[in-house]
Parts: structure tokens; sequence; C-alpha cells
């Protein structure tokens, strides 16, 4: 799943490969961004990491945090290949076979999820990428050492045992136990809002939700300047502990489906509407331990690998170019 996931980048990446280097001089994806014992990794190759990120950051950040948002996500990603290519390295020194069928299955894999049926029509998709099929042969064949490399270090380390999920859950139970949920509705009344040109506007809605609740989610289209207002006001379910305190005393004696408020709040007045509670409930570890164990492994295989990066770059010599 792995290699499909990272091979597949060299189809839907394309476009956003020559966008991003389209952002950048041609000088500087030429150039080099880091080296490991002597073998550089170009800006052009980190570009081709980053650039399916990168074009979401440009969408979903604002404008004056992209720069740093986007320097770190090249940091990290050439930390990420440092350690490829320390690994790489550290099989080139004790090698095994990886069988060519692995990679043949690997590459018709990559074709089907394109709906390519014929080796032919595979090949000429590569040649549009401006790959070819010897260039994606070395990168599957890179992606099932890396495979094996990282399965092999952590098969005698990263092993967790149902003590270790058990002493686990009983350390973070209090962590794991479902805390009570509130789902709520809200109009939020802002100073401008019609309802204040009337000296009483507040007090009059507030007397006719306590009377008649069940239309409280028409004044929420008509009035509320909250979320959701065209939804009723709708905030979702909201674990107690996550709600506002003020909120929440407010809330804490109303009967489902009844209203509170008004409260001033940031300068607004808001009507809270109770619509269903879900009450408090103990972590069960049967039900957990399965997600539990896959948490553990997951942590452990990453410390495992860190170590291991570790020590294989104190033996390496690893130069990165600002």
């Amino acid at each position: 799943m792995y290699i499909k996931f990272f091979i597949l980048l060299c189809f839907t990446g394309i476009a956003l490969l020559n966008a991003a280097e389209n952002a950048v001089p041609a000088e500087q994806t030429d150039s080099v961004a880091a080296s490991v014992n002597g073998e550089p990794i170009s800006v052009r190759e980190l570009l081709a990491e980053t650039a399916r990120q990168e074009s979401v950051l440009r969408a979903t950040t604002p404008k004056d945090d992209q720069y740093e948002a986007i320097l770190k996500l090249r940091k990290d990603a050439l930390e990420k290949m440092i350690n490829r290519k320390l690994l790489l390295d550290a099989y080139k020194q004790q090698p095994f076979p990886i069988p060519q069928q692995y990679i043949e299955s690997a590459m018709d894999e990559i074709a089907l999820s394109q709906a390519i049926r014929s080796r032919r029509e595979f090949y000429a998709k590569l040649r549009e990428q401006k790959t070819t099929p010897e260039e994606l042969r070395k990168l599957v064949l890179e992606q099932l050492i890396l495979q094996a490399m990282t399965a092999r270090r952590i098969q005698i380390r990263g092993q967790v045992t149902p003590r270790e999920i058990r002493e686990y859950f009983d350390a973070h139970k209090h962590e794991l136990d479902t805390p009570e949920e509130w789902e709520l509705a809200a109009i939020a009344i802002a100073a401008d809002s019609p309802v204040h040109k009337n000296p009483g506007g507040v007090k009059e809605l507030a007397e006719i939700l306590q009377k008649q609740p069940e239309k409280f989610a028409d004044f929420a289209g008509l009035y509320s300047a909250g979320p959701n207002a065209e939804n009723g006001g709708s905030l979702g379910w909201i674990p107690l502990p996550a709600l506002r305190p003020e909120f929440a005393d407010a809330c804490q004696d109303v009967e489902h489906g009844k209203v509170a408020g008004p409260l001033k709040v940031d300068h607004m007045d808001y009507f809270l509407k109770v619509l269903r509670v879900k009450p408090s409930a103990n972590a069960d570890f049967a039900k957990l331990e399965p997600e539990l164990r896959k948490k553990l492994e997951a942590e452990r295989k990453k410390q495992i690998m860190d170590e291991y990066y570790q020590e294989l770059r104190q033996n390496a010599v690893i130069r990165i170019y600002q």
C-alpha cells in the first residue's frame, strides 16, 4: 500500500511539481539540497516530495504564514529523504535478494490503480509523465528495500505484549474514559441585531423561547450571528470538558429540549438549547485493546526507527545546504 501511494505521486504530482518549479528559479531546482555519504539530494527531488502538500498549504494557509509553513514542510521532508538514503546505504552494505516478481507485481498494481490494463498503455502513460519503466522499477525496488529494512529492524523489538497494553490502559484509564457530551444549538444576538432595535427585544425573545422552545431553529435562522444559523444554530456534539464554562454553567440544570439564556458572553447575548446528552462512560479494555495495540506498536516502531536512524547518522557524512 505504501509503495503504491509513493509511486502514484509520480502520476498525480507532476503538474504540482512543475508549478513548484515554476515558482523557483531554474538554477535553484538544479542545486543540491543535501548530500548523504557523497550522494546528493537535489532541490528538484525535494520539490517532488513536497509538491502536493505545498499546493494544499498555499490554498489553506494565510499568505503571511505560508513561507514558514512551506519551509518547515521542506525541512521535515528533507530529513525523511536523508533517512531513506541512510537505509539504502545500510542495505548496500548487507544486501539481500528482492525477487523480481515482487517488482513486477508492484508495477502491475500501479497500472491497475490508474485503470490501465496493458503494459503498452502503461509505458505510454509513463512517457507522458517523462518517466521510463526502468526509472519506475528503480523507485519500486527502493521502496521494497526500505520496507524490508524497516520490517527487519522492527521485527526484533517491535512486538507489544498483552501485559504492556494492560499497563498502558491502567495508567491512562482516566484519559480513555468517555466524558459526558452535549448536543447544543445556539442563537448569538450581535449588538447590531434587529432584536436590539426594540429595547426589550432580548427579554421578549427569551420569554418566547421559554414557552415555545420548538421555535428555536426558526429564530436562529432569523437572528443568530453564530455558526450554522441556517441549520438551527447547531453546534454539534461537544464533550463537557471542552465546553465554555459560561455555557456549561448555564445549561447544567436545563432539561433536554429546553432553552437557557440569555447570557452575555463576548459582547453578545446567547441562547442555548440542549438537544441531547450522552452520559459519560468508563473505558472498556476489551473494546479498546485493538486500538491501544495499534497505537503502542506505532509508537514502538517510531522509537525503534528513530534510534536506528541516529545510529546510521553517527557513521555517515551528511551535509545540508541552506
